[in-house]
């Protein structure tokens, strides 16, 4: 019994050893590399956005032969994702704010006159506010105001506009604008932020709104020279404009044809190098031209051909120098295929072949910096791997904690390298044939001697009554 556990381990450790020799790899395992330039010093991760020539020499379907290295040729930590690409502009909101009259009081000679017994819910909104006023010793009138809960408005307010009873009398008002966030100690933001309410001769001039640039829970708004004779009946925060990353834009790769016949059926077939994340297919003719087209795609030689997208009618038509033609059409799923294939509804002659274009969002890879620089980032191997790492829950705890706005500084690629070039492509079999046969063998060895002392347990019973 021990044997056959020494055989076993042995079994195993051969296992582990070949699974290594999978995945383990260093630079000269990659047909290429590129410099990395990194945008800014000090910073931890960075994201480097793959080109198309990195997609040219990639042979893992699922890119795990683009990876980064240090200076001292160690793997750094990374993982493909989708980068951020700039940002565009969105659009201010505005939400209605609650508000709370002040009642007027003395001026105090440091302006903090007035003590706010506040009542606030869970999430910081006030429910109810009581004030007490403290006399001021030189005993000159202070002016009336609000308190506008800004708590519930999660973006930076640009501006807040005021809207009061229509029966007010003309006037012009100057507010002192303060902010705070527990509603005991304030910053004063603005100091003289005019409203203004004139009619003459059946004209109107109204200014309601207030620039404003705050961050503040809360806003004390107080007139400057008199009791506010205003009614207000809203007050309404503006937010301001901010930015979101913006997709990537489509990139085309241009492919072209030729004539096949397989089982009576004409095709007109496409080979693409590299591993392109395929996401739309789009076709360009040099006349004008009507069709309803199906495309397919696949891996190699061997493997199946799969539908790549429902079939989508195509045209083109140009008329007095305008030119309208069909949009492109989305794939059922993204591909990386090798080959692709066209067939057409309508038999089609030799002389009308179409370029086949095939659109994608270039991807990006993220990487932890360690290690000494310059850090290189190498592609394009059948035999080395990238390993797997905890850097998506670092980019997640990053976020967490920053806001989703946090991004990765960017990485660009430099000058690229030859490292072993088309070798580094050729599928490892021959090294690995005496592993296999070697595995094999155990085996089989293994199944012989259990197998010869099955036979040797069942003749021993025949022996002893002979």
């Amino acid at each position: 019994m021990n044997m056959y556990r020494g055989i076993g381990r042995w079994s195993a450790l051969v296992l582990i050893s070949c699974a290594g020799l999978a995945v383990a790899g260093s630079r000269a395992d990659y047909a290429q590399q590129w410099s990395l330039e990194l945008a800014a010093d000090g910073d931890s991760v960075y994201q480097v956005t793959l080109t198309p020539e990195v997609y040219e020499t990639a042979y893992r379907r699922d890119l795990g032969d683009v990876e980064v290295f240090n200076a001292q040729g160690q793997s750094l930590p990374a993982m493909l994702t989708k980068p951020v690409v700039g940002s565009v502009a969105v659009p201010s909101t505005s939400g209605t704010l609650p508000w709370f009259d002040l009642p007027a009081s003395p001026a105090a000679g440091n302006g903090e006159d007035i003590t706010l017994l506040v009542e606030r819910n869970h999430d910081g909104r006030v429910q109810s506010i009581n004030t007490r006023v403290i006399a001021s010793t030189d005993g000159a009138a202070k002016p009336g105001g609000w308190l506008v809960d800004a708590s519930a408005f999660r973006q930076p307010i640009q501006a807040l506009v005021l809207d009061w009873t229509s029966d007010a009398r003309p006037f012009e008002q100057y507010l002192r604008i303060d902010g705070s966030d527990d509603l005991r100690n304030w910053h004063e933001l603005e100091r003289g932020a005019l409203l203004l309410d004139l009619t003459r001769n059946g004209e109107h001039l109204r200014q309601d709104r207030i620039e404003l640039d705050s961050n503040y829970h809360y806003l004390r708004l107080r007139p400057q020279d008199g009791n506010g004779s205003l009614r207000l009946t809203r007050v309404t925060a503006e937010s301001k404009p901010s930015s979101a990353p913006a997709a990537s834009d489509v990139l085309w790769r241009e492919l072209h044809g030729q004539w096949v016949q397989e089982q009576g059926q004409t095709y007109i077939q496409f080979h693409m190098q590299g591993r392109f994340p395929i996401e739309l297919a789009d076709l360009a003719f040099a006349d004008n031209n009507a069709n309803e087209w199906t495309l397919y795609s696949r891996d190699g030689d061997e493997a199946a051909w799969r539908h790549a997208a429902r079939p989508w009618m195509v045209y083109g038509v140009r008329s007095d120098g305008n030119a309208e033609r069909s949009a492109a059409q989305p794939l059922l799923d993204m591909r990386r295929d090798h080959q692709w294939r066209l067939s057409a509804l309508t038999p089609m002659s030799g002389d009308q072949l179409p370029v086949l274009r095939l659109g994608y969002h270039p991807e990006a890879i993220l990487f932890l910096t360690q290690g000494e620089a310059p850090y290189s980032l190498a592609t394009g191997s059948a035999k080395a791997q990238r390993a797997a790492s905890t850097l998506p829950q670092t980019v997640t705890a990053l976020r967490q904690k920053n806001g989703d706005d946090w991004k990765p500084q960017e990485a660009r690629l430099g000058e690229p390298e030859v490292l072993s070039a088309q070798a580094a492509l050729q599928p490892p079999s021959s090294p690995r044939d005496w592993k296999t046969w070697l595995l094999w063998g155990l085996l089989i060895a293994a199944a012989l001697v259990v197998t010869g002392f099955a036979i040797s347990l069942l003749r021993k019973p025949g022996e002893a009554s002979g």
